[in-house]
Parts: C-alpha cells; structure tokens; sequence
C-alpha cells in the first residue's frame, strides 16, 4: 500500500519543529486521531517506544528508528495482534528564509491496514493533513 504524503511549510526553524515532536507524550496535540500516548520509554530516539492510543480506543505498540535529530524520525506501529500495522515517516527540510518543510508519510497495511486504506483512505488523507497542520500551528505560535 503506498504513503500518503503531506507537506507543510513552517516558519520556525528545523530545531523549533524537532522539539514538537520530540515530545513523545505531547504527540497528541498535534495529531487528533491520538487520545494519548502511554508507556513511552527512551523518547525520541532510535528504539524507543510507546503505546499510541488512538481516539477510537485501538492500542498500538510503536518503535522509533531512523531518527536522525532535527531532521528525520520513523515511527511503526503495530496492533490487533500483527493484524494491524502502521508507520509514519516524519522528515524536516531547511529552507533557505529560516523555515522548515515539513513532510509526512503515512500508510497502514498488515490484513486490517490493507482494508481500512481502502475504506477509509479520505480519513486518513484527512488525518494525515491535520497532523502536518497541527505541528505547524504549534511550532509558529511558540
């Protein structure tokens, strides 16, 4: 199943970004399909992990790697017992004026991923769009 991509320009600079999503636990303000995030251990650095909680109660145990600070972190989620996977790849580009381009893809697959990217491919459009939107709405205001 391919990504969804999104792309937003931020006027704060990469550092300013990274610290948004840096909060591990704070993800969910920026992110509305998120209720919270639980048992986060390490942060975000290579190997870390949390438990995403998504709004609709689904738990999902989700590892970070290929971190590379202000610039690039992937995250993979999985829940329902394999039946379910997700991942994310959040990528920060300098701009030459002091912002930031802001990309994120997103893509479910596994059996129930495969499915629900094809029902619900508009939501999670939408969803992934928010996301990019919720960190540039929190990185310009700081």
């Amino acid at each position: 199943m391919a990504f969804i991509t999104r792309h937003a320009d931020v006027d704060a600079l990469p550092a300013k970004v990274w610290s948004i999503l840096a909060d591990v636990p704070g993800w969910p303000r920026w992110d509305p399909d998120l209720a919270t995030m639980e048992d986060v251990s390490g942060g975000l650095v290579e190997g870390g992990t949390c438990v995403m909680v998504l709004q609709s109660g689904l738990r999902g145990r989700t590892t970070f790697c290929g971190v590379a600070p202000e610039r690039a972190v992937d995250w993979r989620l999985e829940g329902l017992r394999g039946l379910l996977r997700a991942e994310g790849r959040l990528r920060l580009e300098p701009l030459d004026d002091g912002r930031t381009r802001l990309s994120y893809d997103f893509r479910m697959h596994a059996p129930i991923g495969r499915v629900l990217m094809v029902v619900m491919r508009k939501a999670a459009v939408h969803g992934t769009e928010a996301c990019v939107e919720g960190v540039r709405r929190l990185a310009e205001r700081a």
